[in-house]
């Protein structure tokens, strides 16, 4: 099976493969099921998600491995997988008293489903403690219900910066019928699987997520022989964004960013992804880094990233990134998706290498975030003047741990200071540094732009310019 199920039973410690994937120690004791499960090659075609549907009930819905052996019983979902795949796991542990998914960041899970309205988006804790939760975000949940001949629609939206579980409690309820529902926007895990557990019981004969990488929406809950689960209902993107005409921007560009290892570019993407999300643009970030990939939550569960990093086959990666890459941007309901395109392999002198350049054909454009301690800078931007000469760079940012971050509007060059995950984590960005990814942003949306000729005349003066600043500042 292409994905293998982890189950840690109520009562029981936690075993070594869900400590990985949960990011909790190992031999923890805990008084909820957790389901973790992880995807043999980082990669799945929903085809496999029928076989998957067929298995997952022997370790879910076992009489003699019952999740719990008294009630309430309580269950936490956690893996890095797509919403369909999270869809196929909802459905088959609905009867349990509560369902929560992991949230990585705060090592408890999100409650999408369960006893009462009340307890919707709130934190389940390891020991079956049920507490309030709040990340401090001031974004809004929109949904919104269509439908066509065909299918129905729930189309999601953030508006504003990231949204707290509490947005659960106040969606609206909507009388949906016979056809498939689906679930389409740019959303959380326990905000689509939430929808999914509401609705898969209320009429639907299918209940599916729009996947705009695939073109179409993976079914994970199927009431009717007309589909089973796995299927992909075809829906072309001009079929959408016509549905959608009122909320959707229909240009999409796609960002990469490229720098060295260590560098911070995937904390720069995210808080470049949040400062989009704050201007009410719709973003998507992609995995684009074939060796390392991370998304926003594995910084906040760096030994679980680590743990999944070595089932990840890049070949199939590869392919999938590009053909994602593609089908997003054709999708029009994103504004912008960024990519991390990873490190190259400086320590083989190749920056630039041959996935890179792969994937550099289906972007729009890149920022370089890289350490500058021996000219690395420089050596990224005489590369893409090789071998990608004509790549629109929104800008280049020196990363530093200690150096006092500022941009230069006229040049496009600036620097970023402790671009780490620990700091983003625990909230520590400095400002300045948020104020040099606000005027990357500010280039973005405006479309400026220069080629690595450009940068590679200015890089010296800038940068030059701001070390002579620092050893006046050392002499004072």
């Amino acid at each position: 099976m292409p994905v293998k199920v982890h189950v840690t039973r109520a009562g029981e410690r936690v075993s070594k493969e869900n400590a990985q994937i949960f990011g909790i120690p190992e031999g923890t004791p805990v008084n909820i099921a957790l389901v973790g499960f992880l995807i043999e090659g980082g990669v799945l075609d929903p085809k496999e998600l029928f076989s998957f549907d067929k298995e997952v009930d022997k370790y879910v819905n076992n009489p003699q491995k019952p999740l719990a052996f008294k009630e309430p019983v309580m269950v936490a979902i956690g893996g890095r997988g797509p919403h369909w795949l999270y869809g196929v796991l909802v459905h088959h542990v609905h009867t349990v008293d509560v369902v929560a998914i992991w949230e990585p960041r705060a090592k408890k899970g999100i409650i999408i489903g369960g006893r009462t309205k009340e307890e919707l988006g709130k934190a389940l804790n390891l020991d079956g403690v049920i507490e309030e939760i709040s990340f401090g975000a001031k974004g809004k949940l929109n949904v919104y219900h269509f439908e066509t001949d065909k299918y129905q629609l729930l189309h999601c939206e953030i508006r504003g910066d990231r949204i707290d579980p509490a947005e659960l409690r106040r969606l609206p309820d909507f009388s949906v019928s016979s056809k498939p529902l689906i679930i389409e926007g740019a959303i959380p895990i326990w905000v689509g699987s939430h929808l999914a557990y509401k609705y898969m019981h209320k009429g639907p004969r299918a209940v599916g997520f729009y996947d705009p990488r695939l073109g179409g929406a993976v079914v994970s809950i199927t009431h009717w022989t007309d589909y089973k689960v796995g299927d992909v209902i075809p829906i072309p993107s001009q079929e959408l964004q016509s549905l959608l005409s009122k909320f959707v921007r229909k240009k999409t560009t796609a960002i990469g960013i490229l720098g060295d290892p260590n560098s911070g570019k995937s904390v720069f993407l995210h808080i470049l992804n949040e400062e989009l999300r704050k201007r009410k643009f719709i973003t998507l970030t992609q995995e684009a880094d074939i060796f390392a990939p991370t998304q926003e939550w594995a910084l906040h569960a760096p030994d679980t990233r680590k743990f999944l990093k070595k089932h990840m086959d890049y070949r199939s990666r590869l392919k999938w990134i590009t053909s994602s890459l593609a089908v997003a941007k054709s999708s029009g309901t994103i504004d912008y998706i960024l990519a991390d395109l990873g490190g190259g392999r400086p320590d083989l002198g190749e920056r630039l290498t041959k996935e890179n350049l792969a994937i550099l054909r289906y972007l729009d454009g890149v920022i370089i975030v890289s350490r500058n301690d021996n000219n690395q800078i420089k050596e990224w931007l005489e590369q893409l003047s090789i071998y990608a000469p004509d790549t629109k760079i929104y800008g280049v940012i020196e990363s530093s741990l200690t150096e006092p971050a500022f941009f230069d509007e006229k040049t496009g060059i600036g620097r970023a200071r402790l671009l780490d995950r620990e700091a983003y984590r625990e909230n520590r960005i400095p400002e300045d540094t948020r104020q040099t990814v606000e005027a990357v942003a500010d280039r973005i949306v405006s479309e400026k732009w220069s080629t690595a000729g450009h940068y590679l005349l200015h890089l010296d003066t800038v940068l030059g310019r701001e070390f002579l600043a620092k050893r006046v500042r050392q002499s004072i």
